[in-house]
């Protein structure tokens, strides 16, 4: 990795650290109550999705950090 990917995967790291994973925590609650209702109501599938890119979101940031990426990865 070049040194400008190393500062990457560090900026990356507190990320994850700082922001990534309390937001992940916080939505898993929600997508975890809300996933009984997704099989009544059709409108709660969009949300539900939303929830779930939020948090499997921790895990692109892994894959980043890893892989020295220079973007920040989308959840």
């Amino acid at each position: 990795m070049a040194r400008n990917n190393i500062c990457s995967s560090i900026c990356w790291f507190i990320i994850l650290i700082v922001v990534v994973y309390p937001i992940a925590i916080a939505t898993s609650i929600v997508w975890v109550l809300l996933q009984p209702l997704e099989g009544c109501c059709d409108c709660i599938k969009s949300t539900n999705r939303f929830f779930e890119r939020l948090v499997t979101w921790p895990r692109d940031f892994g894959y980043a950090i890893s892989n020295g990426q220079t973007n920040c990865p989308q959840p």
